[in-house]
């Protein structure tokens, strides 16, 4: 794949739009472990500024902006750009997770991040609570300070011409300030656009059972967080409609026509394709029945088709739940919240907004069932094409990614057996609509009830949620008519007239829109619901990579960072254990020496030639408990305050030990300043 190589030249705040309490008030992107990051859309928005400069100095590659970049009319450009992050960041995110005891999250942002403060100044003084903190990235590697920190963006150009490249090229070129304060010092950073040598993508190629109609099973892992239509905690499923509209576009983009096989794959209804629901427990995931509860008091879940719970309850509804060991496992989709900048012309100023998204890392599931003469063309798309889902497609959001193969396996159909006399009941798998604008319970339950062809009673003890379904049409650029569709997971609620034996799934006559994953029903009777249970709570699967680089030197920062927090706690505590009253003129004359002294001999020689015999003994005193006798100081002696982690800094690496040794002065630094606050403080108080 192609990258923009973002090499910095000062200081970066790239920010996220929120505050740190009154520690910061303008705060960076980070991940989850603490690794900075640059906002794709962020980096898109200041390539099509310097598009728009480029215009205005007479570049003629300029007339290409809006291939490359799109347009208000609804014209999508061909550039798609991921978040920029270190190259190393995959690798570290593994080792992080692979080693617990290192992955926290302030002691890799303080390697990476320093806070600045600044005020407003007024008449040349400084203005009364315009003091502000900013958080900044530094521009060195702090894995090796002699090279600037370098970040690489992901780019993928479809079907883009020379000249649309060229643009890139210049844009990148062009681009010298991102991020905030530009204009005061920060964000200068160097852009190179380098082209990649991907090759294509083998397409899978299942083995097909010997059926004529067949499901195929598929995993995808969300590379980006994703960005749905309404978004929130309860509609957090990938439409089927969005992986149809993305594969169909795939297929058009091969140069085929819209021929026979595209109608019958993406048109006419013969596929049928599943949303994309979470996995959990390596199961693929149905919404949550609606009529399971939990119950707030007791901590428990309960089944209001079989019993009758007293107390508060809340419902299921935005859980997904998959079949464990002895019951369901119930998890909820994280999601994460992020805040961008808009600009509409030159004219309007900017406006902040939020926008929610699924969280990265998730791994999801769905099927599509179809007839085995068309499953090698769907395996193929869905092995080869790009696949991005939802809204903001062409940054930051909406890349997935195929994981694992996929399988095929035979339709198989199987009955429930009904009585008479007792209770049967329909859950909705996927959402449903139905031929008609506004369904009732009774109107959809008389549908459900004909489709499956048997004599029932409808009790109306029915758990039921409706919301609307909408849609964007590319093609004609238009908003699809909005539907009312009740949704996955409502439970409707019968009596059988006489005994019967019905299909434990079916998809009602008057459903529509099936082949976009709607309208799937399952029949239950009274043993199968009262077995319907929450074993525990769950997380949706999430895919690791192994850490499969060298890792060192994160792991020398990370451990010489803590020996410095150690060194500090060391000389707090031996110098809290020491009655010691060291006058302003000693703790001067030492935090005069220290800078200029090159080793603990020379700092010895110093002092000693403090002419006042008081006063040099004091500063000797002080160091012998900081040091001992030695002329060298030793790491255990230094490391006191965590004595495990001093053992094994004995036996780690001679560079480390070295930098740490290097660190000699930071426990007499530490030292001094706690001795001279406390002096301060003694003065206060005897005043």
């Amino acid at each position: 794949m192609d990258v923009i190589r973002i090499t910095l030249r000062s200081d970066l705040c790239a920010g996220n739009g929120e505050s740190r309490g009154n520690a910061v008030d303008i705060d960076i992107v980070l991940t989850a472990d603490g690794l900075p990051r640059i906002p794709a859309r962020r980096l898109k928005g200041c390539l099509r500024a310097a598009a728009e400069e480029l215009a205005a100095l007479g570049d003629e590659t300029a007339a290409y902006t809006a291939e490359l970049f799109g347009d208000k009319a609804g014209r999508q450009g061909c550039l798609w750009v991921g978040d920029a992050a270190l190259p190393q960041e995959a690798a570290f995110t593994a080792w992080l997770k692979q080693n617990p005891a290192w992955a926290d999250h302030s002691r890799v942002e303080q390697l990476y991040t320093d806070v600045r403060g600044q005020t407003r100044l007024q008449d040349g003084v400084a203005d009364d609570g315009s003091l502000r903190f900013t958080r900044v990235l530094g521009q060195y590697d702090p894995l090796d300070k002699a090279k600037a920190l370098v970040f690489e963006a992901p780019v993928r150009l479809e079907n883009a011409s020379h000249e649309a490249m060229c643009l890139l090229e210049h844009c990148c070129a062009a681009t010298r300030h991102i991020g905030t304060h530009r204009n005061r010092g920060l964000g200068n950073v160097r852009l190179t656009y380098i082209p990649g040598t991907d090759t294509p993508t083998a397409p899978q190629k299942p083995p097909l059972p010997d059926a004529d109609t067949v499901t195929l099973t598929y995993h995808v892992q969300l590379k980006t967080p994703l960005t749905l239509p309404g978004c929130g905690k309860q509609l957090t499923a990938i439409p089927a409609r969005s992986i149809i509209g993305c594969l169909a576009g795939a297929y058009l983009r091969q140069g085929t026509a819209a021929d026979d096989a595209f109608r019958r794959l993406f048109l006419d209804g013969t596929a049928r394709w599943s949303p994309l629901t979470p996995v959990i427990g390596g199961e693929i995931s149905h919404p949550a029945p609606l009529a399971l509860v939990y119950m707030k008091n007791e901590g428990v879940y309960a089944n209001r088709c079989t019993e009758a719970p007293a107390g508060k309850q809340k419902t299921l509804f935005g859980v997904y739940t998959a079949p464990g060991k002895h019951g369901l496992l119930a998890a909820s989709v994280p999601i994460t919240t992020t805040y961008h900048h808009k600009h509409r012309d030159a004219n309007s100023d900017a406006t902040l907004y939020m926008q929610q998204a699924v969280q990265a890392g998730l791994v999801y599931g769905g099927t599509v069932t179809l007839p085995a003469a068309l499953a090698g063309q769907a395996a193929a798309l869905l092995s080869t094409a790009p696949l991005r889902f939802g809204r903001s497609k062409s940054a930051q959001y909406a890349v997935c990614e195929l994981l694992g193969s996929i399988t095929a396996a035979p339709v198989q159909e199987t009955q429930v057996t009904i009585h008479k006399g007792e209770p049967f009941f329909i859950l909705l798998e996927t959402d449903l609509i139905l031929n008609t604008d506004a369904p009732t319970p009774e109107t959809a339950a008389t549908a459900l009830q004909e489709s499956l062809g048997i004599a029932a009673h409808h009790t109306g003890k029915d758990y039921l949620l409706y919301h609307t379904i909408g849609g964007y049409n590319m093609m004609w650029q238009m908003p699809k008519p909005r539907r009312t569709a009740i949704c996955g997971g409502s439970v409707y609620c019968f009596t059988a007239d006489k005994d019967a034996v019905l299909p434990s799934h079916f998809i009602p006559d008057t459903a529509e829109q099936v082949q976009e994953g709607f309208g799937c029903c399952r029949v239950l009777n009274q043993a199968e619901m009262a077995a319907l249970t929450v074993e525990r709570k769950a997380a949706v699967d999430t895919f690791a990579p192994a850490a499969d680089d060298d890792c060192n030197p994160l792991r020398r920062a990370l451990m010489l960072q803590q020996a410095k927090e150690v060194m500090q706690t060391t000389a707090w505590n031996l110098v809290n254990g020491k009655t010691f009253r060291l006058d302003t003129g000693v703790l001067g004359r030492l935090r005069l020496m220290l800078p200029e002294a090159e080793n603990l001999q020379d700092l010895r020689n110093r002092v000693n030639s403090i002419k006042t015999e008081s006063k040099r003994n004091a500063a000797n005193a002080l160091l012998d408990v900081l040091y001992g006798k030695n002329t060298t100081p030793a790491l255990p002696a230094m490391l006191a305050a965590d004595p495990v982690f001093a053992g094994e800094m004995e036996q780690t690496l001679p560079q480390l030990q070295q930098s740490i040794a290097a660190c000699w002065k930071l426990p007499l630094e530490s030292a001094i300043h706690l001795l001279y606050y406390r002096r301060q403080e003694e003065e206060t108080e005897n005043a």
